[in-house]
């Protein structure tokens, strides 16, 4: 801080930018610039994951959102529903925000190539994960330490359950 008796002004004056030491100013510094080298990497291993896996193709849930998603960018509406509704009427069974996400990244690539579209749907979804590596680093600097917050998000940028949920068009990431 500003030294014993020094209010934060006089440490302005004496040549504390803001009141606060040079060496706080530093540790700072420090978990930020970690911070982005952990978010980078969780964001690299992402892309990896979806670069080595050219074939894929969703399965169970994920067939319903991009289904929904497709719909959303084709006409800007939610297609019929073919679950538990009585003549495919309008239904609650998923929830509105992650296909509508997925409409957005499918109006940038169109929805005639489905490879194309699932591509930038689980690009959307590294972001969503990087976001989601970002956040329990802030979790975890909030309950212990600018150290434990680094490891912690270091472990969650590659965390095998999380790389998996993450890139499968699925609402997880949310």
């Amino acid at each position: 801080h500003t030294g014993a008796g020094m209010s934060p002004a006089a440490g302005v004056a004496a040549g504390l930018s803001d009141g606060i030491s040079p060496e706080r100013t530093g540790r700072r510094l420090r978990f930020r610039y970690g911070l982005a080298a952990v978010l980078a990497l969780a964001l690299l291993v992402r892309v990896l994951v979806i670069v080595a896996t050219p074939h894929f193709v969703p399965a169970t849930d994920a067939t319903d959102y991009d289904r929904i998603a497709v719909s959303l960018a084709d006409t800007g509406g939610f297609p019929r529903s073919v679950y538990f509704t009585v003549a495919n009427g309008p239904t609650a069974y998923r929830p509105p925000l992650f296909p509508l996400l997925l409409a957005g990244a499918y109006k940038l690539t169109g929805t005639h190539n489905a490879s194309a579209r699932w591509r930038a749907g689980r690009i959307l979804e590294a972001l969503l994960g990087t976001g989601a590596v970002a956040l329990i680093a802030l979790i975890a600097l909030a309950l212990w330490s600018p150290a434990v917050a680094l490891v912690t998000a270091a472990i969650a940028a590659i965390y095998p359950p999380l790389l998996v949920n993450d890139l499968c068009l699925l609402t997880e990431p949310l």
